[in-house]
């Protein structure tokens, strides 16, 4: 992609395609791109409405949707939308919120379904949940607005959640504090396993250092590594 801004970009599951979010300075949308980049088309438009933009794609796992946040101010708004483009459907109950990922077990009935003809009930969101203080909880919501389930229920300031390949795990950024390192702040990637309810929230994270902030984890295929950024701060706070 050449012209305007390009957002965040996401694979769909089969490798064939990308979604990513594309736009000027007005306005911007959904768009899928094949895997070379080429037969770039929109999916999602925002009318013409100025300063609304489509933003942060995220795939199902069956390939058949793709959820986005609406960012046009105080009118916040998740949606999800067929491949094609077709289905646009908004998520009242995550309206002002994005989702960080959605998880591959399917809600009772719908594995016997073809993947063209499942709803957004047949799918769990997972989302960051913020209080007006500032502090976030990890929760995840079926796509119809039910099954709302509190994941992490110790307020902290956690980003970047992912659910493992086989949905039983959920890989986490979270801010250790003002002082965590040597010289400052820090994050650390936390591992948690969700099959229980509730959710035994992890004691340590998986990952170590000083300084730094450990971010956007990444599950391998077959779920046994996980990859993550390291953003080294040398020198936060001086000395």
């Amino acid at each position: 992609l050449s012209n305007g801004f390009n957002g965040v970009a996401r694979w769909s599951p089969d490798g064939t395609e990308i979604a990513v979010a594309a736009s000027d300075s007005i306005e911007g949308g959904i768009y899928l791109m094949n895997a070379d980049g080429s037969n770039r088309r929109p999916i999602t438009s925002t009318g013409g409405v100025p300063r609304d933009f489509h933003v942060f794609p995220v795939w199902t796992p069956d390939g058949q949707w793709i959820a986005f946040y609406n960012d046009p101010g105080p009118g916040s708004a998740t949606y999800m939308v067929r491949r094609d483009g077709t289905g646009l459907v908004r998520l009242p109950a995550l309206d002002g919120r994005f989702i960080d990922d959605i998880g591959p077990t399917l809600s009772a009935g719908c594995a016997s379904l073809a993947p063209t003809q499942r709803g957004i009930d047949c799918y769990t969101l997972f989302y960051l949940h913020g209080d007006a203080s500032g502090q976030i909880t990890i929760r995840s919501i079926r796509g119809d607005g039910t099954g709302q389930r509190v994941l992490i229920a110790t307020p902290a300031y956690y980003t970047h959640v992912r659910v493992s390949p086989d949905g039983r795990k959920i890989a986490y950024a979270k801010f250790l504090g003002s002082n965590a390192g040597p010289k400052g702040p820090s994050t650390r990637i936390f591992v948690a396993t969700i099959t229980s309810n509730p959710v035994r929230e992890p004691s340590a994270p998986i990952s170590s250092g000083g300084d730094e902030y450990h971010e956007y984890p990444v599950w391998s295929p077959d779920g046994s590594q996980i990859a993550y950024v390291n953003d080294v701060i040398p020198n936060f706070g001086g000395g």
